[in-house]
């Protein structure tokens, strides 16, 4: 474990970056200052007009476009209802105006025809926060598949300090990729560093459209540029193939902007920071990294239960080793870690529920928080009425592009802390956010069958969610409740 450091508090904000008509043409900036953000690892979001604001997952240049992939996006009838059946809604926004969706049924591999439209949408860019000693890219290979920029050990010691990091590859011509990473693992016996990313769907390499039928690319990509990918259909347990190459040119950067802030042992024993200091910073809308063993991953949800605080880590497949695959099969391997030490396992077929394996045990963990400040800009009641700011104050904050996370006070001991997937808002100004990766288990149950709970989270006090089985097209009920909520910007 590393020692506790303060950091200087990263003010880097959101920019407007682009902006273009639904026919193409653009209104603000030009597509330079996109392909050069993206060449510098920056962060991106996406507000389609009128009122629907995108995360990013991936984006690539290609062809003189560049186009980003929002995956969590469910289905709705309106701003704040869900869909009857649910669906995902793939959606990838270009440069040039168009819009495109693949749609299929959650859980089952059915598609519905895919959509395509143009829109006027706002491009909005943060770039990531290199520092002297670290500046990006952070490192990088080239044709020859060596170093070009500093050296290995400076990417797996940002790693195991639990710096949030992406990678981006190209092949020696303008088409350039930024990929998103969920899974880092330091490879300790060949001093490598891999990097995971289960959460993109298959393109086709001349079109850079989604491959019908849709399946899951999940791809390792380690520091010797070393690519392989495992490809399943989406909705199934079925193989579609799999592959291992090399990557001509790599390219690695790192936000530096996080800091520790409390590491403990196998039973929860402080040993450097603070409890305390964690869930405060929590409650504050901060993000959260969690670094164990040869891991880091950032926290999909965080549940703070009295005083413990318990991370999901549900963004990666359990791998053979840190840089293969188990031959023939996909398991989701869902982490849960708690600051007492515990830590949970499950494995789930992907596409399926057929639950592989599970465990129980304790770890030694660090704990790391975003060391950007979050701004509470709105507390509403379980009437949906602002107790503190105002949703004018919130709406004006995402129509600067803020990214947005809520502290949800489930019960009197419970709060549940989120980053919103997409967010929409109603002509009467109030606003919806859904949030996807959030899984609902039952340790004291050997049958008891994980469901999503895709919530949906209103200004109005209301905390809307649909509960599907993982793995299978089966509703599990819908369930409303009226809460307070904490809406944060950064």
């Amino acid at each position: 474990m590393f020692a506790y450091v303060l950091v200087v508090k990263c003010t880097d904000a959101w920019t407007k970056l682009y902006e273009v008509a639904a026919d193409g043409s653009p209104l603000f900036g030009d597509i330079t200052a996109i392909t050069d953000a993206l060449r510098e690892g920056a962060e991106f979001r996406i507000h389609i007009l009128p009122e629907l604001f995108l995360e990013v997952n991936n984006a690539a240049l290609k062809s003189g476009l560049v186009c980003a992939s929002s995956l969590f996006v469910l289905s709705k009838s309106n701003w704040d209802t869900f869909a009857s059946s649910m669906f995902w809604r793939y959606t990838m926004v270009c440069s040039d105006g168009m819009v495109y969706q693949a749609r299929i049924y959650l859980g089952k591999q059915e598609q519905l025809p895919s959509l395509q439209s143009s829109s006027h949408s706002i491009w909005y860019t943060r770039k990531l926060k290199g520092s002297q000693q670290r500046p990006n890219p952070l490192y990088c290979t080239d044709s020859t598949f060596e170093p070009t920029c500093n050296n290995v050990a400076d990417i797996i010691s940002t790693s195991e300090q639990g710096m949030s990091i992406k990678v981006a590859y190209h092949f020696g011509t303008p088409a350039y990729y930024l990929n998103s990473i969920h899974r880092l693992e330091v490879d300790s016996g060949s001093c490598r560093l891999v990097a995971q990313m289960p959460w993109k769907i298959g393109k086709s390499a001349s079109s850079g459209r989604y491959y019908t039928p849709l399946y899951w690319y999940i791809a390792l990509i380690d520091t010797e540029a070393i690519r392989t990918v495992t490809r399943w259909y989406i909705g199934d347990h079925t193989f579609n193939s799999e592959s291992t190459g090399t990557l001509l040119y790599t390219e690695w950067f790192v936000d530096t902007c996080w800091a520790l802030v409390f590491s403990h042992g196998v039973n929860g024993e402080p040993l450097s920071g603070s409890k305390e200091t964690l869930t405060e910073l929590i409650l504050q809308g901060r993000r959260v990294q969690v670094v164990f063993g040869p891991y880091t991953m950032e926290a999909d949800n965080v549940i703070i239960d009295n005083d413990i605080v318990t991370a999901q880590l549900l963004g990666q497949i359990d791998t053979l080793t840190a840089t293969s695959f188990k031959p023939g099969k996909a398991e989701w391997k869902w982490v849960r870690i708690s600051s007492n030490g515990k830590y949970n396992v499950d494995l789930y077929d992907i596409g399926a529920s057929q639950k592989k394996g599970q465990s129980t045990s304790t770890v030694q963990v660090s704990w790391v928080i975003e060391s950007r400040v979050w701004r509470l800009v709105l507390r509403t009641d379980s009437f949906g009425n602002d107790v503190i700011g105002s949703k004018a104050f919130l709406k004006r904050a995402l129509k600067e592009g803020s990214r947005l996370r809520c502290v949800i006070y489930e019960q009197p001991t419970v709060k549940l802390v989120v980053t919103a997937d997409n967010i929409e808002m109603s002509v009467d100004d109030n606003i919806a956010a859904q949030v996807f990766r959030l899984i609902s288990f039952d340790d004291s149950d050997t049958a008891f069958i994980p469901f999503w709970r895709i919530l949906l989270i209103t200004t109005k006090g209301e905390l809307k969610e649909t509960r599907w089985t993982v793995g299978e097209h089966q509703h599990r009920g819908n369930v409303v409740n009226h809460v307070q909520i904490d809406w944060f910007v950064d």
